[in-house]
């Protein structure tokens, strides 16, 4: 092939198009998280990511679509009316948006699946976070101070590792929040106040998860199935019996 076809590549058109990779990147993001989850869950038997990605595949998306369809039927607006209302119906914003047959007229869009299911993300991951930070140090009955002292510590890394994931989690959701409704323009503001309501639907779905288990159904980080109950820390009484 001609050389002039096949341009040269070396590390510094590489990092030229670092634009283009991050942005790239940052178009993809609900597909980067649904496949990290979906592959860790299934080859590493964690139920929590794959009662997440539940919500997150199943859920939201439909929910989603029922409320762009409602819209739709409901209000009688027109993109070039109301801004300020409607996301954009470009590809590049939207990835899970159906493309229509030229001369079709297209549902109008007033969130987009894309920033809902990271709103969903965020709101769910950020409750794990804060789930883990208010779980109480349980010491075992006849625990002596060594023994506290070295639980204590652990729940300090443990609340400092909620506490750094609680941190991140709020710098992304703000970072996801300008790039959408101010920078690119995909979602509208009324999106971005809607993508709220994903963001509390993550945080009840992870609520719901976790009933009657002590979070071991819901926490994604791996943290609550590493806690021990203080039934187990507990020295019961046994008894050895004869065997045949």
């Amino acid at each position: 092939m001609d050389a002039k076809y096949w341009p040269h590549t070396n590390l510094f058109t590489i990092a030229s198009d670092i634009k283009y990779f991050l942005l790239s990147g940052y178009q993809a993001l609900p597909f980067v998280i649904g496949g990290t989850f979906g592959i860790l869950g299934l080859y590493t038997a964690q139920f929590s990511m794959l009662f997440f990605l539940l919500g997150y595949l199943i859920i939201i998306p439909f929910l989603t679509l029922i409320l762009n369809f409602g819209a739709s039927m409901v209000i009688p607006f027109k993109q070039k009316d109301v801004p300020w209302l409607l996301s954009s119906q470009n590809d590049i914003c939207n990835m899970l948006s159906i493309p229509n047959e030229p001369g079709q007229e297209t549902m109008k869009t007033i969130l987009t699946p894309w920033l809902s299911m990271v709103a969903f993300f965020l709101g769910y991951i950020g409750m794990n976070a804060y789930s883990i930070l208010q779980k109480p140090v349980e010491y075992p009955l006849k625990a002596d101070a060594a023994t506290k002292k070295a639980m204590d510590n652990k729940a300090m890394l443990r609340r400092t590792q909620a506490t750094v994931g609680l941190i991140v989690i709020a710098a992304l959701a703000v970072f996801v929040l300008i790039m959408r409704t101010f920078v690119t323009g995909c979602d509208s503001i009324v999106g971005g106040i809607l993508s709220l309501g994903s963001v509390v639907l993550g945080v009840y779905w992870y609520i719901i998860l976790s009933l009657g288990n002590d979070d071991r159904l819901s926490d994604v980080f791996g943290i609550a199935n590493r806690l021990m109950t203080t039934s187990a820390l507990n020295d019961a009484p046994y008894a050895c019996l004869a065997s045949d």
